[in-house]
């Protein structure tokens, strides 16, 4: 029998998307702690290719090429079904509720701690919003 994603126990297929990949291999362990089954990292949208039927796109837009909010958008298009965890450092008054408008379901700050990290995965992969507030600290 099939498990719904995002269901407590179902495993969860998470897309990690950090331009930074030195970055990667621990934004991975933390989806690890959060409950991902299978992780598919790459540095960039562009690197994708087919987009891999996944249950959670964890990205940090910062870095990437292009504007965050469409980068964010185009993910959301690209995976409808799947939910979208945004990792920023940039913050500033509204920021959180424009990532949110472009598809995503969490927006947490880069200075978040790993276990506020992994709050946000789970959440993110049972489809309940989550946003940071020190996103939209000036």
């Amino acid at each position: 029998m099939d498990q719904q994603a995002g269901a407590p126990g179902a495993p969860t297929r998470v897309l990690i998307v950090e331009p930074q990949t030195i970055f990667a291999p621990h934004l991975a362990f933390l989806a690890t702690l959060a409950g991902a089954g299978e992780i598919t990292m790459v540095p960039s949208p562009r690197k994708i290719g087919v987009m891999p039927e996944v249950d959670l796109i964890f990205v940090d837009p910062d870095y990437l090429e292009g504007d965050p909010f469409e980068i964010v958008a185009a993910l959301a298009r690209s995976s409808a079904h799947a939910a979208i965890c945004v990792l920023t450092g940039e913050h500033a008054p509204g920021r959180s509720l424009r990532f949110q408008r472009a598809g995503a379901t969490a927006v947490i700050s880069k200075d978040a701690s790993d276990n506020e990290l992994v709050d946000a995965l789970r959440l993110s992969a049972e489809r309940r919003p989550y946003t940071d507030a020190r996103v939209d600290a000036a």
